[in-house]
């Protein structure tokens, strides 16, 4: 009987019960165990057996084979055993970790929010309370970060909306200045301009400080210039610019109040004065001051005077692709805003203009 190269398993005790067989080939198999132990098999030459890995030829060898996979398989256990040591480890590590770290921040929160008496000065008449507000500070009503604190849109128990800034905790070791603080957001909530969002009050517990503001869900001035959501033609910059030039005014005359111990209460006027120049080469250029158009990394102030002074290039170079090819009464308009906006970031102080140059941008300026 050759039943050879068939893939067949099992043991061979079952062929031990053919007494007529008179040859056998089972080579090339997947028999196991051992070979029967009668006169016919044992007289079998070798190569009838031949590629089946698993057969034993004696007892012995079958125990031995047997020991072999025994251990392997102990083996392979044991490294399952520890790699799911392992990672149960890891996952108890990371969460106890992730436990810990929530609980500190909930201590925080707790000490910060609950356990320290806060400070509510309204500047309007208000209908809701310090609580209503601080209970909806999460990071899903997040609507902006800056380099001074946390934007959060909040709604009152009455259905009003307001913006909500968190300023950045002050520094380990700072000392504390409320009477300072209580004096800018006094002077701020005293302003009434249409071109300032309105204050509506202020939050202190000596940790956390809070800002309450109209909530403007048109957005703001940035976004309308660097997010290219819609197209901004030229009236449209310049209406912000007539805009921006009586906020800036009004700013200036009003900052200047908190200002009345320093000596020289003009510089104030020097800062403002800049910070407007880069407002009107924001417009123009419809860049940040440190946008990632401009090479180097360099501040959008910088970036202009190499343009213009130092290269010798036409002020279309640096102006919003937006706005070129517009006709002369625009491009006259472009060059007497940029003309002002270099005046106001004068590198040197005490050649900048006043707040009275503000009111020199408009169309009916001769």
């Amino acid at each position: 009987m050759d039943i050879s190269h068939n893939m067949l398993v099992g043991s061979l005790q079952v062929l031990s019960n053919l007494d007529n067989l008179v040859s056998l080939n089972v080579s090339y198999n997947n028999f196991s165990g051992s070979i029967p132990n009668t006169k016919f098999f044992q007289d079998l030459p070798n190569a009838t057996f031949a590629g089946n890995e698993k057969l034993c030829f004696t007892k012995s060898k079958c125990h031995s084979t047997e020991d072999i996979h025994r251990r392997k398989s102990i083996r392979n256990l044991t490294i399952l055993v520890v790699i799911i040591a392992i990672i149960v480890s890891i996952i108890v590590t990371a969460g106890t970790i992730f436990y810990n770290s929530a609980q500190e921040t909930m201590l925080e929160k707790s000490d910060e929010e609950k356990g320290l008496q806060w400070d509510f000065t309204p500047f309007q008449k208000l209908n809701f309370t310090v609580e209503d507000v601080v209970t909806k500070l999460s990071d899903s009503n997040i609507v902006g970060r800056g380099c001074s604190g946390v934007v959060y849109r909040v709604e009152t128990p009455t259905r009003q909306v307001i913006a909500v800034k968190k300023l950045w905790p002050k520094k380990k070791g700072e000392i504390p200045q409320r009477d300072l603080f209580s004096a800018e957001v006094a002077t701020l909530g005293s302003i009434r301009h249409k071109n300032i969002v309105r204050l509506l009050g202020c939050c202190e517990n000596g940790k956390t400080r809070l800002l309450l503001f109209d909530y403007i869900s048109n957005g703001s001035l940035a976004g309308l210039l660097h997010e290219k959501k819609i197209l901004l033609d030229w009236n449209a910059r310049y209406n912000i610019i007539m805009g921006s030039s009586r906020f800036w005014s009004s700013k200036a005359s009003k900052f200047s109040r908190l200002f009345k111990s320093f000596r020289h209460n003009s510089r104030i006027i020097w800062l403002y004065s800049s910070s407007y120049g880069i407002v009107l080469l924001e417009v123009l250029t419809g860049m940040e001051p440190t946008d990632s158009q401009i090479p180097d990394g360099k501040h959008i102030v910088t970036w202009v005077y190499e343009e213009l002074r130092e290269k010798h290039r036409d002020f279309t170079s640096i102006v919003d692709q937006q706005l070129l090819l517009r006709s002369g009464t625009q491009t006259e308009e472009m060059l007497q805003v940029l003309g002002i906006a270099l005046l106001c970031v004068n590198p040197n102080p005490d050649e900048r203009p006043n707040e009275r140059c503000n009111r020199n941008v408009g169309r009916d300026q001769t």
